[in-house]
């Protein structure tokens, strides 16, 4: 039987981190102010200026850098995935937070059957009009063991969701969800998100989700496992604070839902 977390306790760090600024030997760089879609993004002084050249690279291999400055229009998206020992980055550098700006999308990142992702010191907002199934951070899988997947220091506000009753549950800050075959082989592993703030969303905070609900067979259970949240602030949702669906032992501590 699945495990559902809908608050816990105290006190969470808000201190906006500054990312370091060294050119990686793997790396990408994105400035919204001083960049040119031209450079080759190789280092701050050749960083690109929008997200397209992002979208149009065929992989993001393991072990690179993704590093923004400025504010962004759009959503981040790529092909590929890190590993263990390498996994892909997405950060900010500079003295503030990037700011993703997700209006006119669905999401502000997004990600499909991808592991081993660190997103570090970023923030998302969404604030659109109309009511629709909307997510700060959405990864959605459907086939395979998916996770590595790590949120921290981050700041997600104003994502604009969904009014209606049932599609709310699916509108969220940061999201997760697989829809594949019911299978122990097929479902979230490892997912941390910590050290974050999360405030005005139509939706809910944090919420993790799959296709299995009402199985009670464990054999045939995919069960998420490794789902740790900590020192997070959730401050104004228009429903649930954190929602996990079908995970074992998850931790949930240091939080505040207001």
């Amino acid at each position: 039987m699945g495990t559902a977390c809908l608050f816990a306790g105290s006190a969470c760090g808000e201190q906006e981190k500054q990312s370091s600024d060294a050119p990686s030997e793997r790396a990408y760089y994105f400035d919204s102010e001083n960049g040119n879609d031209d450079n080759d993004g190789s280092s701050p002084e050749k960083a690109f200026q929008t997200l397209f050249p992002l979208y149009r690279m065929e992989k993001v291999e393991p072990g690179t850098e993704l590093c923004f400055k400025g504010t962004f229009s759009g959503n981040i998206s790529f092909k590929g995935s890190g590993t263990e020992e390498e996994p892909i980055v997405l950060k900010s550098y500079g003295e503030k937070r990037a700011v993703i700006d997700g209006r006119n999308r669905l999401n502000c990142f997004y990600l499909f059957n991808q592991s081993n992702i660190v997103v570090d010191n970023m923030e998302f907002t969404l604030d659109e009009e109309g009511s629709t199934k909307r997510n700060g951070i959405y990864v959605y899988a459907d086939s395979g063991i998916v996770g590595g997947i790590t949120v921290k220091n981050c700041y997600l506000h104003d994502i604009t969701g969904s009014f209606i009753k049932y599609d709310y549950y699916s509108s969220a800050a940061i999201y997760f969800n697989y829809e594949g075959d019911i299978s122990p082989e097929n479902r979230f592993d490892d997912i941390l998100i910590e050290n974050t703030k999360i405030e005005n969303v139509i939706g809910i905070g944090i919420g993790i989700s799959d296709n299995a609900e009402g199985i009670d067979d464990d054999s045939v259970h995919p069960y998420c496992e490794n789902v740790v949240i900590r020192n997070v602030t959730i401050d104004g949702t228009s429903n649930d604070g954190i929602i996990l669906k079908q995970c074992y032992k998850p931790v949930v501590e240091y939080c505040k839902i207001l």
